[in-house]
């Protein structure tokens, strides 16, 4: 997560065509694929093709990767833009995690939608923004949460103090109102997803990496529906203290160092 997936243009420009097909020869083969299908398809039929196209690949083991190191950061990149955009992070949760339901609900509270927290807050009330949402990103272990701002240059220093502020208060002010709401959301955004094919293809694939079976939509909306304030309280006031992350793009801006965030967050 902490590299360009293309790399430096040194290694691009020597990559040969050979150097590729050893590579796809080397990772893309049966055991480190899922095939995913959804719509009017036979399951055999289905089954029948992909022993056709790729029951004859080797079947090659792999170390595991090593374990990933959150450790936050700081990048800026001075650029001549109308707006600026400003992220700013911390440590998340990865996808195996207890807390994943918790983390969803949390950010849906925090930064989902026009009603969030911080659009009403950072947008409507002190017009700060033009664009403002929170996200979490869950991967097989580890994960990052993050707030993403778009504004004029010039509100940079206000925004950051009022953003962080949201998170240092959301613990003793949730309420049950709130989660109630989020919950329902994120139900409702469930239940719409399967209206897509390519959606619940994408979700079944998706699923197969991660946990290695398909998840029945009742199993996920129990997990959502078991959420407790005294859960979404323990997480909000545990990211607090991970390492933050300050990312921005636009011109001249003036932003606080990662040691002054983690004091704002932390004082």
């Amino acid at each position: 997560m902490g590299r360009p997936i293309l790399g430096p243009t040194s290694n691009i420009r020597s990559f040969s065509r050979d150097m590729i097909a050893q590579f796809m020869a080397d990772h893309y083969c049966p055991s480190r694929m899922v095939l995913a299908a959804a719509g009017n398809i036979d399951h055999d039929a289905l089954c029948k093709l992909a022993e056709g196209y790729f029951g004859t690949r080797k079947v090659l083991t792999h170390e595991a990767p090593a374990p990933s190191v959150y450790t936050g950061g700081h990048f800026y990149e001075n650029r001549t833009l109308e707006q600026a955009h400003v992220v700013m992070g911390m440590g998340g949760i990865s996808s195996h995690s207890a807390d994943y339901y918790t983390m969803n609900i949390y950010s849906g509270i925090l930064g989902d939608g026009m009603s969030s927290r911080l659009f009403q807050e950072i947008r409507e009330k002190r017009g700060l923004v033009y664009s403002i949402y929170s996200f979490h990103s869950s991967y097989s272990d580890t994960g990052t949460f993050g707030i993403y701002a778009g504004c004029d240059p010039q509100r940079v220093p206000e925004l950051i103090p009022a953003a962080l502020n949201e998170l240092k208060q959301f613990p003793n002010t949730l309420t049950a109102e709130e989660i109630r709401k989020a919950k329902n959301q994120s139900k409702a955004r469930l239940t719409m997803s399967m209206e897509s094919t390519s959606g619940r293809c994408q979700r079944l694939a998706n699923q197969l990496l991660i946990f290695d079976r398909a998840i029945p939509l009742n199993e996920i909306s129990a997990k959502i529906e078991a959420v407790t304030q005294a859960d979404i309280v323990e997480l909000s006031s545990k990211i607090l203290h991970t390492p933050a992350i300050l990312t921005a793009i636009g011109k001249d801006l003036k932003l606080p160092s990662v040691d002054d965030i983690n004091a704002m967050l932390r004082g």
